[in-house]
């Protein structure tokens, strides 16, 4: 049983994320579900920072009342604020084929969970993976024409997230339709003013309704346009500057993206929209960043030093997360790190 909360996205440890990791329920909680349905339950480590895996373990003779644990652990999760989804896989009888049966609920988790939706669901067909832009939103974006105006854009945004939300489009279609309307964009004869969105997962990854996604997209489409006047724009990158500067002074402690809304009294999407039109990089990947060159410097400097004591320092609340962070960066562990650097050190020196 895989469950994601939030959006889905291609996002395998490749940066910090400006939450807290999903957590499995405690142990306690398990250990009522051993007892009552009769079965072990085992927490997995799984591929995505908004991700628990759990594995069933029964005797192939025992009729064990799978959707049950699954109701009981989707509800120990579920809190109402944000889309909570659970795929539940096919059946395995050989350990060794644990890795291909989470490959599996992975594709099918992909082509099937729509945006902002909750639901549980277990595998039952072969996932087909042809995807193509929707006619309707091909039919939207023929509209634009060649004179682009503010209003038309926000008509189309409005038009596309009013199709996808009225059909409950999955996150893969949905990703698939923003692709095509970027690149009907960057086609046209217009000036830009900057770069256009560069990964769509980030964007639909850091929304939970398709207004966060209207306003994010259409914010930063007008970034690309130059919509904005000289005054807001210098009011912009103001803004941007005041929260790198709190970044750089505060990575190292526990950062969401409701900090942005107590801090600066604006919306997170909106800062980070701007943050990024003027940086270049969005702050959940600048502060991931950040601790990543305190966590190297760190082990540079002390070649004794815990892993885990060096994910709490620059700011990692699970070091088995940070290590997948660090291994994705890097290459390899922090551990196999630190051991690069000892045997450098204690290398001989030629003269």
């Amino acid at each position: 049983m895989i469950l994601f909360t939030g959006s889905l996205c291609n996002n395998i440890y490749t940066e910090s994320i400006l939450n807290s990791p999903l957590q499995p329920v405690s142990r306690e909680q398990i250990q009522k579900l051993e007892a009552t349905f009769q079965a072990s339950i085992i927490v997995l480590a799984g591929r995505h920072y908004n991700e628990c895996i759990y594995a069933v373990i029964t005797p192939n003779s025992s009729d064990v009342d799978l959707d049950g644990i699954a109701k009981n652990i989707y509800s120990l999760h579920n809190n109402n604020e944000e889309p909570l989804n659970m795929v539940i896989s096919n059946t395995c009888t050989d350990g060794r084929e644990l890795y291909s049966i989470r490959q599996e609920a992975y594709l099918y988790a992909l082509f099937h969970i729509r945006f902002g939706c909750s639901r549980i669901f277990h595998i039952q067909s072969e996932t087909d993976t042809n995807i193509a832009p929707s006619p309707e939103i091909k039919q939207i974006c023929s509209n634009l024409g060649e004179y682009i105006k503010r209003q038309k854009i926000s008509d189309c945004l409005r038009s596309m997230t009013g199709f996808w939300n009225k059909n409950e489009v999955t996150q893969f279609q949905l990703i698939t339709d923003l692709h095509y309307f970027f690149n009907t964009l960057e086609q046209l004869p217009i000036q830009s003013h900057g770069q256009l969105i560069s990964n769509i997962d980030e964007i639909i990854g850091s929304c939970q309704t398709y207004s966060d996604l209207e306003k994010t997209i259409l914010d930063e489409v007008n970034q690309y346009l130059g919509y904005a006047d000289d005054f807001a724009r210098r009011n912009q990158q103001a803004l941007a500057k005041q929260v790198k500067e709190w970044l750089d002074e505060n990575f190292t402690t526990q950062i969401t993206y409701k900090i942005f809304q107590n801090l600066f009294n604006l919306n997170e999407k909106y800062i980070s929209t701007l943050f990024k039109a003027e940086y270049n990089i969005t702050p959940s990947r600048y502060v991931g960043e950040l601790r990543l060159n305190m966590a190297k410097n760190l082990m540079q400097n002390n070649p004794e030093i815990r892993v885990k004591d060096v994910a709490e320092l620059v700011g990692f609340t699970d070091y088995f997360y940070f290590s997948r962070v660090f291994k994705s960066h890097e290459g390899v562990t922090p551990s196999q790190y630190i051991k690069s650097i000892s045997t450098t050190d204690s290398a001989p020196k030629t003269k």
